[in-house]
């Protein structure tokens, strides 16, 4: 409801987290397009939020290309 994408430390409430999880036909699963997160992905997600959601300075995320 308060529209948090990540809820550092609670997974299992963070929107960007439960978007990853949804059947792979919902219009609002992440990522949109391509394949859905595997599993192992997604526990590997969940972790990282769960565990305080640290990012390296200076890192720096890149669109695969297609």
């Amino acid at each position: 409801d308060d529209n948090v994408v990540v809820k550092v430390g609670d997974a299992d409430n963070s929107l960007f987290y439960k978007r990853t999880a949804l059947p792979a036909d919902h219009d609002d699963i992440m990522p949109p397009k391509g394949d859905p997160l595997t599993k192992a992905q997604q526990a590997m997600l969940k972790e990282w939020i769960n565990s305080g959601a640290t990012w390296t300075a200076g890192g720096i995320l890149k669109r695969k290309e297609e």
